[in-house]
């Protein structure tokens, strides 16, 4: 089985994260490495649809990807895992610690076949969707 590969929103900043989360050996793309500028002005849906697509799972502190209708739809309808931070109130080096900590959970997850969206809390990974 080949590692998953993650696609990292804007809501988590992406230079310190990218850093931290690939000097523990996870593949990674950013927002702004894949859309370039244009990526900040993205609507949601459409990164979504697209990462899912590519089989990317995504990693975001945006809570509305979990509780927005219409993103929720996109990660249900295109096979989507997503894991989301609760708070957006970390520094880049605290969220890096909290995904690097549940990696194995999140890596297991992240190659399934079937959609899903995550919390990522400090002690565990909580499924909010489907």
């Amino acid at each position: 089985m080949t590692d998953p590969r993650f696609f990292v929103d804007r809501s988590l900043g992406g230079k310190v994260i990218a850093r931290l989360l690939r000097a523990d050996g996870w593949d990674i793309v950013t927002m702004r490495e894949f859309y370039g500028r244009a990526g900040d002005r993205m609507n949601d849906v459409p990164w979504i649809t697209e990462q899912a697509r590519l089989g990317h799972a995504i990693l975001s502190c945006d809570g509305m990807i979990l509780s927005n209708p219409l993103e929720r739809a996109a990660i249900s309808d295109y096979a989507a895992r997503a894991f989301v931070l609760p708070t957006s109130q970390m520094t880049g080096p605290e969220q890096a610690a909290r995904f690097i900590r549940h990696r194995a959970a999140i890596h297991d997850r992240a190659t399934a076949d079937s959609p899903a969206g995550f919390v990522v809390y400090e002690s565990r990974l909580s499924r909010v969707l489907p």
